[in-house]
C-alpha cells in the first residue's frame, strides 16, 4: 500500500509516521556520493548497456514542510547513510562524429535500493529512474 508520511525521531530511535491532517508544502532535499560499479556490454558502437552495484553516502538532508500556518526546516533524520542497491543503464550514442572524436549520449537507467533507511523497522526501498543527456568523448 501506499502512504503519505514522513521520517521522525524520538527517545527510542527512528520512525516513519504518517502525516498530520494539516500538513502542507514537505520539500526534501537530499544530497549524495554516489558511486556505481557497473559492467559495460557494447552490442552496437551506437548503443551500450551496463548493469551491476552502486554504493552511495548521504551527505546532506533536510526537510522543509508546514503545518496549518507555522513553517519547519529540520535535518531529515536517516539512520543508515550508507545504501547499497543494484543499477542498470542503457545509453545511445545520437550521432557518431569521428572526426570531432566528441557524440552526443541520449541515455535511461534506474536503481534499486537494496538496504534499508532504518534499521530495526519496515522502511521503504525505493526504486529510482533517471534519463542522461552528456557528451561521448573518443
Amino acid at each position: 500500500y501506499i502512504t503519505d508520511g514522513m521520517f521522525t525521531r524520538n527517545n527510542e530511535g527512528y520512525f516513519f509516521a504518517p502525516t498530520p491532517n494539516d500538513f502542507k508544502q514537505n520539500e526534501i532535499e537530499m544530497q549524495f556520493l554516489h558511486v556505481p560499479v557497473l559492467f559495460k556490454f557494447v552490442p552496437f558502437q551506437e548503443s551500450a548497456t551496463s548493469i551491476g552495484v552502486y554504493g552511495k553516502y548521504l551527505l546532506k538532508s533536510k526537510s522543509k514542510y508546514k503545518i496549518g500556518a507555522e513553517k519547519f526546516s529540520t535535518e531529515f533524520p536517516v539512520e543508515n547513510k550508507f545504501q547499497f542497491g543494484i543499477a542498470f543503464d542503457q545509453e545511445f550514442i545520437l550521432f557518431s562524429n569521428k572526426q570531432k572524436k566528441t557524440s552526443p549520449v541520449l541515455g535511461f537507467g534506474a536503481n534499486y535500493q537494496l538496504s534499508k533507511f532504518i534499521s530495526d523497522n519496515r522502511s521503504f526501498k525505493p526504486l529510482s529512474g533517471y534519463v542522461k543527456i552528456g557528451i561521448a568523448l573518443w
